[in-house]
């Protein structure tokens, strides 16, 4: 857990959990914009989507979200070879 910590940045807790900061501004009034979804087609298909920055032969999940600052970011999840990897990616 210590890792993931240190790559969100700092957050807050209470009793429903750790609560997802800003990553750029550490606002804590934080939403879900969207999720994807791009199916495992084990051929690095996510390769050519390069908003997800994903080069893995297998599948992907993208959670975005934006903060009251306007401020937008996602957490992609990519799947490669038995294993999962997980990305910060700031949105311009």
């Amino acid at each position: 857990m210590e890792k993931i910590r240190k790559m969100f940045g700092d957050s807050l807790v209470d009793e429903w959990g750790e609560q997802l900061l800003c990553p750029v501004c550490s606002d804590y009034y934080t939403h879900i914009e969207k999720v994807e979804h791009y199916p495992d087609h084990d051929d690095y298909y996510c390769k050519n989507i390069p908003s997800i920055d994903w080069e893995g032969r297998g599948e992907a999940v993208v959670l975005h979200f934006y903060c009251e600052s306007n401020h937008k970011w996602a957490i992609r999840f990519g799947f490669h070879k038995g294993n999962i990897y997980v990305k910060k990616i700031i949105e311009k």
